[in-house]
Protein backbone atom coordinates (compact mmCIF):
# COMPACT_ATOMS: atom_id res chain seq x y z
CA UNK A 1 0.00 0.00 0.00
CA UNK A 2 1.03 3.24 -0.70
CA UNK A 3 2.40 5.58 2.23
CA UNK A 4 1.42 9.10 1.39
CA UNK A 5 2.45 11.71 4.16
CA UNK A 6 0.01 14.76 3.48
CA UNK A 7 1.09 18.23 5.43
CA UNK A 8 -1.99 18.86 7.90
CA UNK A 9 -0.47 21.98 9.23
CA UNK A 10 -3.62 23.85 7.46
CA UNK A 11 -6.22 22.03 9.27
CA UNK A 12 -5.13 20.94 12.81
CA UNK A 13 -2.52 22.26 15.47
CA UNK A 14 0.17 20.62 16.78
CA UNK A 15 -2.52 18.62 19.19
CA UNK A 16 -4.67 17.32 16.18
CA UNK A 17 -7.32 20.05 17.50
CA UNK A 18 -9.29 21.06 14.53
CA UNK A 19 -8.67 24.98 12.99
CA UNK A 20 -11.20 26.82 11.48
CA UNK A 21 -9.82 26.15 7.89
CA UNK A 22 -9.58 28.00 4.69
CA UNK A 23 -9.65 27.15 1.05
CA UNK A 24 -6.32 25.20 1.44
CA UNK A 25 -7.56 23.99 4.28
CA UNK A 26 -10.64 22.78 2.49
CA UNK A 27 -8.31 21.27 -0.05
CA UNK A 28 -6.27 18.92 2.35
CA UNK A 29 -8.98 18.11 4.82
CA UNK A 30 -11.12 16.52 1.57
CA UNK A 31 -7.94 15.26 -0.44
CA UNK A 32 -7.24 13.25 2.84
CA UNK A 33 -10.44 11.50 2.86
CA UNK A 34 -10.38 10.71 -0.29
CA UNK A 35 -6.98 9.07 -0.87
CA UNK A 36 -8.34 6.82 2.10
CA UNK A 37 -11.12 6.15 -0.29
CA UNK A 38 -8.54 5.18 -2.76
CA UNK A 39 -7.11 2.39 -0.96
CA UNK A 40 -3.95 5.22 -0.05
CA UNK A 41 -2.34 5.06 3.81
CA UNK A 42 -2.28 8.59 4.43
CA UNK A 43 0.01 9.84 7.46
CA UNK A 44 -1.18 13.24 8.45
CA UNK A 45 2.17 15.37 8.95
CA UNK A 46 2.13 18.45 11.09
CA UNK A 47 5.05 20.86 10.31
CA UNK A 48 5.74 23.01 13.56
CA UNK A 49 6.02 27.02 12.94
CA UNK A 50 8.84 28.81 14.28
CA UNK A 51 7.22 29.40 17.25
CA UNK A 52 6.42 26.30 18.71
CA UNK A 53 9.96 24.95 17.20
CA UNK A 54 11.25 27.85 19.80
CA UNK A 55 9.12 26.85 22.65
CA UNK A 56 9.19 23.32 22.44
CA UNK A 57 5.21 22.68 22.75
CA UNK A 58 4.03 19.82 25.03
CA UNK A 59 2.22 16.80 22.22
CA UNK A 60 -0.23 15.50 23.51
CA UNK A 61 -2.41 14.03 20.34
CA UNK A 62 -1.37 10.36 20.17
CA UNK A 63 -3.73 10.02 17.00
CA UNK A 64 -2.48 6.71 14.96
CA UNK A 65 -0.75 8.49 11.43
CA UNK A 66 -0.23 11.67 12.87
CA UNK A 67 3.39 13.19 12.86
CA UNK A 68 4.93 16.02 14.30
CA UNK A 69 7.47 17.33 12.55
CA UNK A 70 10.64 20.32 12.17
CA UNK A 71 9.45 23.44 10.57
CA UNK A 72 10.20 23.26 6.83
CA UNK A 73 12.70 26.21 6.66
CA UNK A 74 15.22 24.01 8.62
CA UNK A 75 15.66 22.41 4.95
CA UNK A 76 16.97 25.39 4.12
CA UNK A 77 19.74 24.89 6.34
CA UNK A 78 22.43 22.16 6.19
CA UNK A 79 21.24 18.88 7.86
CA UNK A 80 18.69 16.39 7.69
CA UNK A 81 16.28 17.27 10.24
CA UNK A 82 13.36 15.15 9.22
CA UNK A 83 14.81 11.80 9.55
CA UNK A 84 12.11 10.19 11.05
CA UNK A 85 9.99 10.47 7.97
CA UNK A 86 12.91 8.38 5.87
CA UNK A 87 10.90 4.84 7.20
CA UNK A 88 7.08 6.16 7.39
CA UNK A 89 6.81 7.55 3.91
CA UNK A 90 6.83 6.99 -0.02
CA UNK A 91 6.07 10.56 -1.00
CA UNK A 92 5.45 13.82 0.63
CA UNK A 93 2.42 15.63 -0.69
CA UNK A 94 3.08 19.86 0.91
CA UNK A 95 -0.39 21.56 0.29
CA UNK A 96 0.53 25.10 1.72
CA UNK A 97 3.20 26.47 -0.64
CA UNK A 98 5.95 24.87 2.30
CA UNK A 99 7.88 21.86 1.00
CA UNK A 100 10.68 21.12 3.01
CA UNK A 101 13.41 18.96 0.85
CA UNK A 102 13.01 15.69 2.97
CA UNK A 103 16.43 13.42 1.69
CA UNK A 104 15.29 10.39 -0.16
CA UNK A 105 11.58 10.99 -0.46
CA UNK A 106 10.38 12.44 -3.52
CA UNK A 107 8.13 16.10 -2.56
CA UNK A 108 4.59 16.91 -4.71
CA UNK A 109 3.53 20.59 -3.44
CA UNK A 110 0.58 22.08 -3.94
CA UNK A 111 0.29 25.88 -5.22
CA UNK A 112 -2.93 27.63 -4.86
CA UNK A 113 -2.44 30.87 -6.66
CA UNK A 114 0.33 33.50 -6.73
CA UNK A 115 -1.65 35.85 -5.49
CA UNK A 116 0.21 36.48 -2.48
CA UNK A 117 3.43 37.19 -4.90
CA UNK A 118 1.22 39.11 -7.50
CA UNK A 119 -0.59 41.58 -5.64
CA UNK A 120 1.76 42.09 -2.39
CA UNK A 121 -0.72 45.10 -1.47
CA UNK A 122 -2.67 43.19 -0.80
CA UNK A 123 -0.97 41.55 2.23
CA UNK A 124 -1.21 42.51 5.80
CA UNK A 125 2.27 43.59 7.42
CA UNK A 126 5.35 46.18 5.60
CA UNK A 127 7.11 45.46 2.34
CA UNK A 128 9.81 44.15 3.68
CA UNK A 129 8.21 41.37 5.41
CA UNK A 130 6.14 40.41 2.80
CA UNK A 131 8.99 40.14 0.64
CA UNK A 132 11.24 38.32 3.22
CA UNK A 133 8.27 35.79 3.67
CA UNK A 134 7.64 35.73 -0.63
CA UNK A 135 11.48 34.89 -0.43
CA UNK A 136 11.37 32.14 1.54
CA UNK A 137 7.91 30.61 0.43
CA UNK A 138 9.52 30.51 -3.72
CA UNK A 139 12.58 29.02 -1.82
CA UNK A 140 11.08 26.31 -0.37
CA UNK A 141 8.50 25.57 -3.25
CA UNK A 142 11.46 24.93 -5.57
CA UNK A 143 12.28 22.05 -3.63
CA UNK A 144 9.54 20.14 -4.87
CA UNK A 145 9.96 17.70 -7.45
CA UNK A 146 6.42 18.56 -8.87
CA UNK A 147 3.28 20.98 -8.31
CA UNK A 148 -0.23 20.63 -8.49
CA UNK A 149 -2.36 23.52 -9.14
CA UNK A 150 -6.12 23.76 -9.45
CA UNK A 151 -6.71 25.62 -12.22
CA UNK A 152 -5.41 26.56 -16.23
CA UNK A 153 -5.10 29.78 -15.08
CA UNK A 154 -2.92 29.60 -12.18
CA UNK A 155 0.09 27.97 -14.56
CA UNK A 156 1.22 30.74 -16.04
CA UNK A 157 1.84 32.77 -12.85
CA UNK A 158 3.22 30.00 -10.91
CA UNK A 159 6.03 30.35 -13.85
CA UNK A 160 6.17 34.04 -13.37
CA UNK A 161 5.89 34.71 -9.88
CA UNK A 162 7.22 30.85 -8.65
CA UNK A 163 10.10 30.74 -10.77
CA UNK A 164 9.01 27.27 -11.69
CA UNK A 165 8.86 25.39 -15.24
CA UNK A 166 5.89 25.03 -16.85
CA UNK A 167 7.18 21.10 -16.94
CA UNK A 168 6.72 20.67 -13.60
CA UNK A 169 3.19 21.70 -13.49
CA UNK A 170 0.12 19.45 -13.13
CA UNK A 171 -3.36 20.70 -13.19
CA UNK A 172 -6.21 19.18 -10.86
CA UNK A 173 -9.75 20.30 -10.32
CA UNK A 174 -10.51 20.44 -6.25
CA UNK A 175 -13.81 18.16 -5.80
CA UNK A 176 -17.07 19.75 -3.86
CA UNK A 177 -18.30 17.98 -0.76
CA UNK A 178 -21.78 15.74 -0.97
CA UNK A 179 -22.91 17.73 2.54
CA UNK A 180 -23.36 20.87 -0.10
CA UNK A 181 -25.92 18.44 -1.72
CA UNK A 182 -28.31 18.09 1.41
CA UNK A 183 -31.76 19.84 0.86
CA UNK A 184 -32.54 22.25 4.05
CA UNK A 185 -36.07 21.25 4.88
CA UNK A 186 -39.02 24.67 4.24
CA UNK A 187 -39.54 24.76 7.76
CA UNK A 188 -35.49 24.87 8.90
CA UNK A 189 -34.97 26.84 6.48
CA UNK A 190 -38.14 29.52 7.45
CA UNK A 191 -36.99 29.37 11.05
CA UNK A 192 -33.39 30.47 10.15
CA UNK A 193 -33.73 33.30 7.76
CA UNK A 194 -36.11 34.27 10.72
CA UNK A 195 -33.47 33.81 13.19
CA UNK A 196 -31.40 36.17 11.17
CA UNK A 197 -34.24 38.82 10.73
CA UNK A 198 -34.38 38.08 6.87
CA UNK A 199 -38.11 38.72 5.52
CA UNK A 200 -37.30 39.11 1.41
CA UNK A 201 -35.59 37.81 -0.96
CA UNK A 202 -31.72 38.68 -1.40
CA UNK A 203 -27.78 38.38 -3.12
CA UNK A 204 -25.95 36.55 -1.26
CA UNK A 205 -21.59 37.14 -1.20
CA UNK A 206 -19.30 35.04 1.01
CA UNK A 207 -16.13 35.48 2.05
CA UNK A 208 -13.69 37.45 4.19
CA UNK A 209 -13.92 41.07 3.82
CA UNK A 210 -10.76 42.05 1.45
CA UNK A 211 -9.43 43.65 -1.16
CA UNK A 212 -9.54 41.02 -3.71
CA UNK A 213 -12.93 40.03 -2.61
CA UNK A 214 -14.46 42.62 -4.23
CA UNK A 215 -16.88 43.83 -2.16
CA UNK A 216 -16.65 47.63 -2.30
CA UNK A 217 -17.96 46.96 -5.72
CA UNK A 218 -20.74 44.42 -5.24
CA UNK A 219 -22.39 47.22 -2.80
CA UNK A 220 -22.07 49.97 -5.18
CA UNK A 221 -23.45 47.71 -7.87
CA UNK A 222 -26.36 46.54 -5.46
CA UNK A 223 -27.22 50.62 -5.19
CA UNK A 224 -26.72 51.19 -9.01
CA UNK A 225 -29.80 48.68 -9.13
CA UNK A 226 -33.51 49.99 -9.79
CA UNK A 227 -35.25 51.60 -6.79
CA UNK A 228 -37.98 48.41 -7.00
CA UNK A 229 -35.01 45.89 -6.99
CA UNK A 230 -33.59 47.48 -4.13
CA UNK A 231 -36.95 47.68 -2.59
CA UNK A 232 -37.86 43.93 -3.14
CA UNK A 233 -33.97 42.49 -2.38
CA UNK A 234 -31.51 42.82 -0.07
CA UNK A 235 -27.79 41.82 0.29
CA UNK A 236 -26.42 39.74 2.54
CA UNK A 237 -22.93 39.60 3.13
CA UNK A 238 -21.05 36.96 5.07
CA UNK A 239 -17.47 36.84 6.19
CA UNK A 240 -15.37 38.45 8.77
CA UNK A 241 -13.86 41.80 8.41
CA UNK A 242 -9.84 41.36 8.47
CA UNK A 243 -8.33 43.75 10.92
CA UNK A 244 -5.37 44.92 8.67
CA UNK A 245 -6.99 44.48 5.29
CA UNK A 246 -10.50 45.26 5.50
CA UNK A 247 -10.47 49.48 4.90
CA UNK A 248 -12.16 51.49 7.82
CA UNK A 249 -14.12 53.54 5.13
CA UNK A 250 -15.89 50.04 3.76
CA UNK A 251 -16.97 49.23 7.52
CA UNK A 252 -18.41 52.67 8.13
CA UNK A 253 -20.57 52.38 4.45
CA UNK A 254 -21.47 48.69 5.93
CA UNK A 255 -22.50 49.99 8.75
CA UNK A 256 -24.40 52.84 7.41
CA UNK A 257 -26.98 50.49 4.78
CA UNK A 258 -27.45 48.02 7.57
CA UNK A 259 -28.58 51.18 9.51
CA UNK A 260 -31.22 51.72 6.29
CA UNK A 261 -32.32 47.81 6.25
CA UNK A 262 -30.72 47.88 2.97
CA UNK A 263 -27.86 45.37 3.69
CA UNK A 264 -27.20 42.27 6.24
CA UNK A 265 -23.63 41.62 7.69
CA UNK A 266 -23.56 38.55 9.27
CA UNK A 267 -19.84 37.74 9.79
CA UNK A 268 -19.51 34.24 10.79
CA UNK A 269 -22.42 32.06 10.69
CA UNK A 270 -22.44 28.01 11.65
CA UNK A 271 -22.20 25.57 8.46
CA UNK A 272 -26.11 24.39 8.80
CA UNK A 273 -26.79 28.08 8.72
CA UNK A 274 -24.66 29.15 5.76
CA UNK A 275 -25.88 25.90 3.59
CA UNK A 276 -29.57 26.97 4.14
CA UNK A 277 -28.37 31.04 3.03
CA UNK A 278 -26.86 29.26 -0.02
CA UNK A 279 -30.01 27.73 -1.00
CA UNK A 280 -32.42 30.46 -0.21
CA UNK A 281 -30.42 33.24 -2.11
CA UNK A 282 -31.45 34.67 -5.25
CA UNK A 283 -27.81 34.38 -6.53
CA UNK A 284 -24.29 33.98 -5.04
CA UNK A 285 -22.06 37.40 -5.91
CA UNK A 286 -18.58 36.01 -6.39
CA UNK A 287 -16.96 38.75 -8.84
CA UNK A 288 -13.51 38.30 -7.28
CA UNK A 289 -10.25 40.42 -8.26
CA UNK A 290 -8.26 37.11 -7.65
CA UNK A 291 -8.67 33.48 -7.00
CA UNK A 292 -6.75 30.61 -7.42
CA UNK A 293 -9.48 28.35 -7.72
CA UNK A 294 -13.18 29.70 -5.97
CA UNK A 295 -14.93 27.10 -4.02
CA UNK A 296 -17.88 29.02 -3.48
CA UNK A 297 -18.96 28.94 -7.32
CA UNK A 298 -19.53 25.01 -6.85
CA UNK A 299 -21.45 25.78 -3.31
CA UNK A 300 -23.49 27.99 -5.52
CA UNK A 301 -24.24 25.43 -8.11
CA UNK A 302 -24.12 23.00 -5.66
CA UNK A 303 -26.74 24.80 -3.64
CA UNK A 304 -29.30 25.53 -7.17
CA UNK A 305 -28.99 29.09 -7.17
CA UNK A 306 -27.16 31.38 -10.20
CA UNK A 307 -23.72 32.34 -9.55
CA UNK A 308 -22.27 35.37 -10.66
CA UNK A 309 -18.11 35.59 -10.46
CA UNK A 310 -16.05 37.21 -12.54
CA UNK A 311 -14.75 36.95 -16.63
CA UNK A 312 -11.36 36.11 -16.06
CA UNK A 313 -8.85 33.68 -14.19
CA UNK A 314 -9.39 31.36 -12.81
CA UNK A 315 -13.29 31.84 -11.41
CA UNK A 316 -14.17 31.97 -15.69
CA UNK A 317 -12.86 28.81 -16.06
CA UNK A 318 -14.08 27.00 -13.14
CA UNK A 319 -17.69 28.61 -13.70
CA UNK A 320 -17.40 28.10 -17.39
CA UNK A 321 -20.57 28.71 -18.91
CA UNK A 322 -22.75 27.87 -16.11
CA UNK A 323 -21.78 31.19 -14.37
CA UNK A 324 -23.05 34.70 -15.18
CA UNK A 325 -19.57 36.46 -16.64
CA UNK A 326 -19.24 39.99 -15.18
CA UNK A 327 -15.82 42.58 -15.67
CA UNK A 328 -15.04 42.74 -11.69
CA UNK A 329 -14.11 46.18 -11.76
CA UNK A 330 -17.38 47.25 -13.44
CA UNK A 331 -20.42 48.04 -10.61
CA UNK A 332 -22.00 48.72 -14.14
CA UNK A 333 -21.56 44.77 -15.18
CA UNK A 334 -21.79 43.24 -11.76
CA UNK A 335 -25.77 45.46 -11.97
CA UNK A 336 -26.67 44.04 -14.78
CA UNK A 337 -26.47 40.61 -14.04
CA UNK A 338 -27.82 40.89 -10.71
CA UNK A 339 -30.96 42.62 -12.81
CA UNK A 340 -30.72 39.83 -15.73
CA UNK A 341 -31.03 37.10 -12.97
CA UNK A 342 -33.90 39.15 -11.01
CA UNK A 343 -36.31 39.73 -13.75
CA UNK A 344 -35.74 37.21 -15.92
CA UNK A 345 -37.00 33.88 -14.16
CA UNK A 346 -36.18 31.67 -17.72
CA UNK A 347 -32.26 33.15 -17.42
CA UNK A 348 -32.18 31.99 -13.68
CA UNK A 349 -33.30 28.79 -14.34
CA UNK A 350 -31.00 27.94 -16.96
CA UNK A 351 -28.28 28.88 -15.20
CA UNK A 352 -29.13 26.76 -12.27
CA UNK A 353 -29.46 23.73 -14.38
CA UNK A 354 -26.24 24.75 -15.98
CA UNK A 355 -24.88 24.92 -12.56
CA UNK A 356 -25.90 21.12 -11.45
CA UNK A 357 -24.20 20.29 -14.84
CA UNK A 358 -21.41 21.71 -14.35
CA UNK A 359 -20.48 20.47 -10.54
CA UNK A 360 -20.77 17.07 -11.93
CA UNK A 361 -17.11 17.55 -12.98
CA UNK A 362 -15.91 18.66 -9.90
CA UNK A 363 -15.78 15.71 -7.49
CA UNK A 364 -12.91 14.65 -4.69
CA UNK A 365 -12.93 11.40 -6.11
CA UNK A 366 -11.78 12.28 -9.57
CA UNK A 367 -9.24 14.72 -7.45
CA UNK A 368 -7.58 12.05 -5.71
CA UNK A 369 -7.55 9.53 -8.48
CA UNK A 370 -5.64 12.32 -11.07
CA UNK A 371 -3.30 12.61 -7.57
CA UNK A 372 -2.39 9.46 -7.20
CA UNK A 373 -1.66 9.00 -10.91
CA UNK A 374 1.05 11.98 -10.49
CA UNK A 375 1.92 10.09 -7.29
CA UNK A 376 2.95 7.02 -9.93
CA UNK A 377 5.39 8.92 -11.48
CA UNK A 378 7.94 9.47 -8.75
CA UNK A 379 7.11 6.07 -6.68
Amino acid sequence: MLRIGVSVTPVYDINHNLKNIDGIGTYTANLCCALKQQNIQVKEIYFKNINEQALKPKITSTVENFIVTETPIFSLLPGNFYSQLKEKIDLLHITDYLAPRVKGIPTISFIHDAIMLKFPQWLAGSAQINYLKGYILKKLSQQADHIITCSQASIADIVDYWKIPESKISVIYNGINPIWFKKVEAAAQQAILQQYKIFKPFYLTVGTIQPRKNLERIINAYLNLSKSLQKNYTLVIVGKDHAALTPPALLDKIHQLENTGQLLWLKYVPFEDLLCLYQSAQALLFPSLAEGFGFPILEGFASKIPVITSDSGSTAEIGGSAAYLVDPYSEESIAHAMSEISEKPDLRNQLIQRGLDRIKYFTWEKCAQETIKVYRKFV
